[in-house]
């Protein structure tokens, strides 16, 4: 059905053409994950982590994450920090057990939606004030 004045689209109408822009070269995530890459953690470093995480009882990947980053906040006095770089204390505070990265970043989102980390700028995140991890930090600085 037609209505007056209105003109059916024709079958031989020219088509437009949709174009998309050209793929990047490298996702964000892919940049962030390139520009932490000269910072290494020091054997030190890595046992005060995983110290850290002893005593405050972390039993999963999310909390292990969350530790670090109140070590980070705290001990290695970072006011932000980024995925990346809790990634890579979350891989030396593992010693010699396993962690999938998709695991863990499965984990690092599970985090931001629930509040415990807060996005500050384009990747970059601080940890929440309610963390519990961050409390027991600041008794340890």
């Amino acid at each position: 059905m037609h209505r007056i004045g209105a003109a059916a689209p024709s079958p031989l109408a020219p088509q437009k053409k949709i174009v998309l822009d050209q793929p990047s070269q490298g996702t964000a995530t892919d940049l962030d994950d390139e520009e932490d890459l000269d910072e290494h953690l020091s054997a030190t470093e890595e046992a005060g982590l995983a110290e850290f995480a002893e005593r405050v009882g972390v039993k999963s990947m999310a909390e292990m994450l969350e530790a670090a980053a109140a070590y980070a906040t705290c001990i290695e006095k970072r006011s932000q920090f980024t995925r990346p770089q809790l990634m890579r204390r979350l891989m030396a505070s593992a010693g010699s057990r396993q962690v999938s990265r998709e695991d863990g970043l499965r984990s690092f989102g599970t985090l931001l939606r629930t509040g415990r980390i807060e996005k500050v700028s384009r990747g970059h995140y601080m940890l929440a004030e309610t963390s519990p991890y961050l409390a027991e930090a600041r008794r340890m600085s």
